[in-house]
């Protein structure tokens, strides 16, 4: 069993090295608890402030993993094709 002394110096120490982490180590932290949804969306901010323009595609192999069992061969293509510009 833990003390109650045991989980007070815990709470003490955790609270102290958040304190000491930087900007960007709470910022990490707290991305890394938000859901894929939430993410999404705190980066649609993001872009919108920076004037950072969002890709306007996906590009075509991105879920090849879903696309069977001809996934190599078609990886290939695919592959091949976004690099050569789709000629």
């Amino acid at each position: 069993m833990i003390s109650r002394h045991t989980v007070a110096l815990t709470e003490l120490t955790t609270r102290r090295l958040w304190r000491m982490a930087s900007d960007r180590e709470r910022l990490r932290h707290i991305v890394d608890a938000l859901s894929d949804d939430e993410a999404r969306e705190l980066l649609a901010v993001v872009r919108q402030r920076s004037g950072e323009q969002a890709p306007k595609r996906r590009p075509s192999w991105v879920g090849a993993l879903h696309e069977g069992p001809d996934f190599a061969k078609q990886a290939k293509e695919t592959i091949r094709a976004e690099l050569s510009g789709g000629q």
